[in-house]
């Protein structure tokens, strides 16, 4: 299968009325008026974001939840999408590591998790790589000036994650070890768009759990130039019954959960906890901002004896 007869038959399916039926060089997409365009991208390669040999199913619900939890953290509506397919081998006849077959299963459940999420899959390229990866730039919107940024809590919030956290890292555990479990957060990453879209009203800032806890609260820190002090015992994680050597450490630190981090006014409290129950999602209070210290240490874990926990020297995945 040629390049142009792999778009026609995988992926034409998916196009909405901006992609123009994937037969231009370009889309077309006229966003609603008086809203903002948010824009993100995210790549998987093969090896580091999904193990070699890994399903298509699972690369390619990683690829659009991890892309759209961006989108969510902002507040923003998915509205479509660019997807950039990379080949392990040369190109023509067969696609080296990824053979049509896998191409089939990857597109099928490629166009699943758009439709579920609808969003329209607008154009793309696909190359000829050493190595296979996958790449999805995503375009959203919010009314225009409701962007949810990192840069701005303040000093009195109270900090919230959605869900649980650890899900992640226990799921890779279970993926690399060929566990079948019930473990989905990893290898069909939920990107938390209704809630995203609720906080608009609600947070002063917010980013998704794809790095690690500690890490992606810390840049909520460096963006607000504030503190944030969180409770140890507070944190919800995952009832981890499988893997015993992963630690509460590894826990926040271990990235893929793709919850939403945020802050808030403790004015919003009683709000939250219904926007809880009416999105049927734990969102659990789990600290305060505080005033940036004289050592410049932006984050602090408090221990339920009320003592500072010891902070890892390894925060969250680092992608370079």
């Amino acid at each position: 299968m040629k390049e142009f007869e792999l778009i026609e038959s995988l992926f034409s399916q998916q196009a909405g009325q901006a992609g123009l039926g994937l037969q231009d060089d370009a889309a077309c997409w006229q966003p609603p008026p008086d809203h903002d365009i948010i824009l993100s991208v995210d790549m998987l390669v093969a090896g580091v974001h999904f193990p070699v040999g890994a399903s298509p199913a699972l690369v390619a619900a990683r690829l659009v939840g991890c892309a759209l939890s961006d989108l969510a953290a902002k507040g923003a509506k998915p509205e479509g999408c660019l997807l950039t397919l990379a080949f392990g081998g040369a190109f023509g006849g067969a696609f080296g590591q990824w053979d049509e077959l896998f191409l089939q299963d990857f597109a099928a459940a490629f166009h699943k998790e758009c439709t579920r999420h609808n969003v329209s899959l607008w154009g793309g390229d696909s190359v000829s790589a050493p190595t296979p990866s996958v790449s999805l730039s995503v375009y959203g919107v919010v009314p225009h000036g409701t962007m949810i940024k990192r840069s701005g809590a303040n000093v009195g919030d109270d900090v919230y994650v959605s869900g649980v956290i650890g899900g992640g890292i226990v799921g890779l555990q279970e993926a690399l070890k060929d566990i079948k479990s019930s473990t989905k957060t990893y290898s069909n990453p939920e990107p938390r768009l209704a809630l995203g879209q609720h906080l608009r009203d609600l947070a002063s800032a917010s980013i998704d759990i794809s790095d690690g806890l500690l890490a992606d609260v810390g840049h909520i820190c460096k963006a607000s130039d504030v503190a944030i002090d969180m409770e140890c015992n507070a944190i919800p994680l995952i009832n981890n019954t499988l893997n015993d050597a992963l630690t509460f450490d590894d826990m926040i630190t271990g990235g893929d959960d793709y919850e939403l981090a945020f802050t808030a006014n403790p004015t919003h409290r009683t709000a939250i906890t219904s926007l809880a129950k009416t999105l049927s999602l734990p969102l659990t209070r789990i600290g305060i901002v505080k005033e940036k210290g004289a050592t410049g240490e932006s984050l602090t874990l408090i221990t339920a004896e009320g003592k500072p926990h010891p902070l890892p020297k390894k925060r969250g995945f680092s992608h370079i």
